[in-house]
This record gives C-alpha cells, sequence and structure tokens, in this order.
C-alpha cells in the first residue's frame, strides 16, 4: 500500500519510466539515436553498433525506475483505458 506523502514522488517516476520507454522504443525501431564525436555526427553502421548498448542501458533505467515505484507500492505499469 502507498503512503499518500509517497504520491508526488511516485508522480514524477511515473513520467521519468514514460519519458524512458518513449526513449527505448525509439531506439529500439531504428530511430531517433545519433552519436556525435567532437560535433561530427557518425555514419548508421556506426550508430548501429552502438544500439544494442543504447537499449540496454535504457533498459537498465527503466528497471530501475520500476523498482522505486514498486518500493513506493506501485505494483502495475500498465495503463488501464
Amino acid at each position: 500500500m502507498m503512503n499518500i506523502n509517497n504520491v508526488n514522488a511516485a508522480s514524477i517516476l511515473c513520467e521519468r519510466l514514460k519519458e524512458l520507454e518513449g526513449q527505448y522504443s525509439l531506439v529500439a525501431r531504428g530511430e531517433g539515436l545519433g552519436i556525435t564525436i567532437q560535433s561530427r555526427y557518425q555514419d548508421d553502421d556506426f550508430v548501429n553498433v552502438v544500439r544494442r548498448s543504447v537499449t540496454g542501458e535504457l533498459s537498465r533505467r527503466i528497471g530501475a525506475v520500476k523498482h522505486l515505484l514498486t518500493e513506493l507500492g506501485i505494483t502495475s505499469f500498465t495503463k488501464e483505458q
């Protein structure tokens, strides 16, 4: 059960989760990722090499936010229509 004092923290974490999941979805679809080295964009082959690392890190961050939400008493991460 969630303590009412944690509602604001949970709301902020839910927004962060939504942002991270959006980024993950975008990068996993092959969109939205650009890599620069000294202000020069790298080619698609270079970007594709690092894509798995980026999605892995986003997945780790999503898991960390879900863990924090669980500690606050949130047990479902799906939208109800």
